[in-house]
């Protein structure tokens, strides 16, 4: 997939970018499309690693959004687009966690509806419970489990975390028992 393809487009002898509006403009609105196709499992990973508090959720979002701009250069197609994407989302998500860091954020906005829809809680119960028991899971299998309810294959979701695709089917496998534990767990408490 060439979604980045205009990367490569304008680049002069020393491999350095010419500045040329066309070849910038068309990169922009590349990049805009292709944050269209995944600005919702951009949120999912926001949602997962913020604890769906509005403000942490946008401002991990911006974050996201610039690592993707900064290192489109990096996606050469030898996966998924929304691969990629999940990884520099987690890797983010995981880098804010362990530090809060500053530096120069490149403002995109966000769709005010979708944001307010995703962060307000979901009407259905059984939904609502499953993100409240996902929020008491590692941040290994927070990511992994989001990569798998999005129906990612073993595969991608290996490529994405930088584990073996065993691993990722045993994780897949543990966090599956530690949900329902956790959900009947639940249920008793309920009672």
């Amino acid at each position: 997939m060439a979604i980045f393809a205009s990367n490569y487009i304008g680049k002069g002898k020393k491999g350095k970018r010419q500045n040329d509006m066309g070849t910038i403009r068309r990169e922009e609105i590349e990049f805009s499309r292709m944050l269209d196709s995944v600005k919702g499992i951009i949120l999912k990973v926001c949602h997962a690693f913020s604890g769906r508090e509005r403000t942490e959720t946008e401002d991990l979002y911006q974050e996201i959004v610039a690592d993707l701009w900064q290192g489109q250069h990096t996606f050469r197609g030898e996966s998924d687009v929304k691969t990629w994407v999940y990884k520099v989302a987690v890797n983010r998500a995981l880098m804010r966690r362990r530090q809060q860091h500053d530096s120069d954020i490149v403002l995109v906005p966000i769709d005010g509806k979708l944001a307010d829809r995703l962060a307000d809680e979901p009407e259905d119960k059984q939904i609502k419970l499953l993100y409240e028991l996902i929020e008491r899971l590692t941040d290994e299998e927070k990511t992994i489990i989001f990569l798998y309810i999005d129906r990612l294959k073993t595969s991608q979701i290996a490529l994405a975390t930088g584990k073996s695709e065993s691993a990722v089917r045993q994780i897949i496998s543990r966090t599956k028992i530690k949900l329902r534990m956790l959900y009947e767990k639940e249920k008793e408490n309920d009672r």
